[in-house]
């Protein structure tokens, strides 16, 4: 992968990250009470948390921490 193409990509994941950091907070000025998970999908987010997927590690290391 060419170095344009690697920092086309970095810009792309940073908009994708950008638009659901933001969807997320719209979310949760929407719901007011507290959400109430399964158990299979506390796990879906455990696995998500603790073996992101590839993808993901792009953004590692770039500020991006949502604050």
């Amino acid at each position: 992968m060419t170095r344009v193409e690697e920092e086309q990509r970095t810009r792309q994941s940073l908009a994708r990250f950008g638009y659901l950091r933001e969807e997320n907070r719209v979310l949760r000025n929407q719901i007011k009470n507290r959400i109430l998970l399964t158990d299979p999908e506390r796990r879906r987010l455990t696995i998500q948390a603790v073996f992101p997927p590839p993808s993901a590690a792009a953004g590692v290391g770039l500020g991006l921490s949502g604050r």
